[in-house]
């Protein structure tokens, strides 16, 4: 990290995948305070929570020669007040687009963030970890929770599962039980 307060060529720089952290990203974020060339930077599933993305937010508001125009910080653990701070970052530098794909960002802070700065923020469904090291989106849950109670029933003989299924029920779920709805959802693909 401390190379980029003297780099004065690297324009992309891609972290992506290398567990750095908050602490990583806050030492990347002191960094880029300096750096006047970087403009691209990527930092997905990078296990980056609300402290550093704090951090990096607070950093690029500075804007003492920050010349980022590019930040992707998809797929790591960044919730409602983790993004909400980049907001002031945004409004400092009306050319930055920043990606919060696949955190943990509610829809009212979702909607806010868009509401004021459109598409330089892109949001998507919070993304789920699920037993196998996949990820699925809510609207991936919501669209199979049919055919997962039906193969509940099924594996139950029961008659049906009643009421809607929150995101912490289907989580809840025994390995055995959930090893059996994802072959059977996979099955109906």
């Amino acid at each position: 990290a401390d190379a980029l307060k003297v780099n004065t060529s690297l324009e992309y720089l891609s972290l992506d995948s290398n567990c750095i952290g908050n602490e990583g990203i806050s030492a990347l974020a002191e960094s880029i305070k300096c750096n006047s060339t970087l403009k691209y930077l990527r930092c997905d599933a990078n296990e980056i929570g609300d402290d550093g993305a704090i951090n990096l937010a607070i950093s690029l508001s500075l804007r003492e020669c920050v010349a980022l125009s590019y930040l992707s910080l998809n797929l790591n653990q960044i919730t409602d007040s983790g993004a909400e701070e980049f907001s002031e970052a945004l409004r400092c530098s009306p050319e930055l687009k920043i990606k919060f794909r696949g955190n943990y960002i509610g829809c009212e802070v979702e909607g806010r963030l868009k509401d004021e700065f459109g598409e330089r923020v892109e949001l998507a469904d919070q993304q789920l970890l699920l037993n196998d090291g996949d990820f699925w989106s809510e609207t991936e849950l919501a669209e199979t929770q049919g055919r997962a109670e039906g193969a509940i029933d099924k594996a139950w003989g029961s008659g049906s599962v009643e009421g809607d299924w929150e995101i912490d029920d289907i989580s809840m779920l025994g390995d055995d039980l959930y090893s059996f709805l994802l072959n059977q959802e996979m099955q109906n693909l």
